[in-house]
């Protein structure tokens, strides 16, 4: 598969297809997260009246709320995020007012470079590029991409279950913080 990335409107999360009632698989939640999440640092205000600083890459959820869009239980966000946040993909931040969930690698999937010059010539150099490098891997010869060695795999269970209670512990310690003031 060819690497690099595609431009994609946000606007597709209120298209019919996005918002359908089939709940989403993993993959779809993911994304959904990537295209929510903010392209610059933010703050907001929450109903309870807390200011809360949003990064880039970050978004301010209600698990109830990503349960209802996703057409999932509340414990099915828990552990799904639990798992990404087990595998490195996000940090998770509880507040009584919801769940900061920040994507750790986001400048990788949403570059800030400039695609108003992107053109078919840009994009033939690009693809003609990749084909050189995947030939350059067949062939024996080391690569960028040739060179990565896998990341160490996790347990599921481990995953899962660490994720989780780091998240229920930190919602809970946001609340108890939050009822000492």
């Amino acid at each position: 598969m060819a690497k690099g990335w595609v431009k994609i409107s946000r606007d597709i999360i209120d298209s019919d297809i996005w918002t359908g009632k089939e709940p989403f698989d993993e993959r779809s939640a993911w994304i959904d997260l990537i295209l929510r999440a903010n392209h610059e640092e933010a703050e907001i205000k929450t109903r309870s009246g807390e200011i809360v600083k949003i990064p880039r890459g970050g978004l301010f959820v209600s698990l109830r709320k990503l349960a209802e869009r996703w057409h999932w239980t509340k414990k099915q966000v828990e552990v799904f995020l639990g798992t990404l946040w087990g595998t490195g993909r996000v940090t998770l931040k509880g507040t009584p007012s919801g769940t900061l969930v920040t994507i750790v690698k986001y400048d990788i999937y949403q570059s800030r470079r400039d695609t108003k010059g992107d053109t078919l010539g840009d994009t033939l150099g690009d693809n003609l590029g990749e084909r050189t490098r995947r030939k350059e891997d067949k062939e024996g010869r080391s690569s960028a991409h040739s060179a990565r060695t896998p990341r160490e795999k996790v347990p599921e269970w481990k995953r899962k279950s660490d994720g989780l209670k780091a998240l229920v512990a930190e919602r809970a310690k946001a609340r108890e913080e939050n009822n000492n003031d």
